[in-house]
């Protein structure tokens, strides 16, 4: 994962069936840390993205931060 706040990589990985099951794990993942970081900074900062990855480290997808959320602008109510 890489955001504003630097790069965590997560070394154990987690063992998908496809790679669109992967995706959708990422995009989960990618919505709990956005959520957290509204909850505890106020602050929503969609220019992060995600590397899926093979096991032997052949990047196959990246997920952006700004596609896992549907981001509506304004104050119509």
């Amino acid at each position: 994962m890489h955001n504003g706040f630097g790069t965590a990589l997560d070394e154990e990985g987690q063992d998908c069936g496809s790679l669109a099951e992967a995706e959708r794990v990422a995009i989960a993942s990618v919505r709990a840390i956005l959520a957290d970081e509204v909850t505890s900074k106020g602050l929503l900062d969609l220019r992060g993205h995600v590397d899926i990855e093979a096991a032997d480290g052949l990047k196959l997808s990246t997920v952006k931060f700004c596609d896992a959320v549907d981001l509506r602008l304004g104050r119509d109510a």
